[in-house]
């Protein structure tokens, strides 16, 4: 499952499992950290360095929760339309200080927009980052969209294994997109409670998640965000 971060201002990714025995990998009024914690729940969060560089307490208080962390570049920019100078530095950047606040180096990529390049798959091999895309996800950035919505969208392909994207943040998207998201996490966890579906960070799912491996995880052929 996907999760985003709290007071509109990083990223982040959790993860669903097979069942109650074996987790799956990936995956604000009232945080969805707080959401997780309540329901013992960790999840994987993808931060934006330049996000993490404004709030760095609340990067480690995630960490310190248990949470996985990973990289979702140092801005949220296309990479595809960067050179590889600046894709290199961008993901260096971010990995640095991310390892430097939280205390853990990362292992996990998440490019924006869910797109890579030639250049971020170098950088990243050479960061011992693994990219990681997702199989379902919510849009709450979308007009109109609601926890129903949200709930609707993520139950549809909702199996085990499957990696959820959920943001809390709207530093990116629409202001207040993010209530669509928290307010679809409930739903979605007595859900994935009802099917026998464990969630957990993408460090628990599927193949190991070995840094500088040769392969991307994904399970949807074009994510878009």
């Amino acid at each position: 499952m996907v999760i985003g971060s709290c007071d509109g201002l990083l990223r982040a990714q959790a993860v669903l499992g097979q069942n109650a025995h074996r987790p799956g990998a990936r995956r604000r009024e009232e945080p969805e950290p707080a959401v997780l914690a309540e329901r013992q729940v960790t999840a994987t969060f993808f931060l934006l360095g330049e996000m993490v560089a404004r709030t760095p307490t609340l990067a480690a208080d995630i960490a310190a929760a248990g949470h996985e962390i990973g990289v979702h570049g140092w801005e949220h920019r296309y990479l595809p339309w960067r050179g590889p100078r600046a894709t290199a530095d961008d993901l260096s950047r971010a990995t640095e200080l991310i390892a430097s606040v939280t205390g853990t180096r990362p292992r996990l990529l998440r490019p924006p927009y869910g797109v890579l390049s030639g250049s971020a798959l170098i950088a990243a091999r050479n960061l011992g980052l693994t990219p990681v895309l997702w199989g379902t996800w919510g849009r709450e950035w979308t007009p109109g969209a609601t926890p129903a919505s949200v709930y609707a969208r993520l139950s549809a392909r909702l199996h085990g294994g499957v990696t959820v994207l959920l943001h809390d943040s709207d530093c990116t998207s629409p202001p207040g997109s993010w209530r669509a998201a928290l307010g679809a996490l409930p739903l979605l966890l007595d859900e994935c409670d009802r099917r026998g579906l464990a969630v957990g960070p993408l460090g628990e799912h599927g193949p190991e998640y070995v840094s500088g491996s040769d392969w991307t995880y994904q399970d949807q052929p074009r994510p878009n965000h």
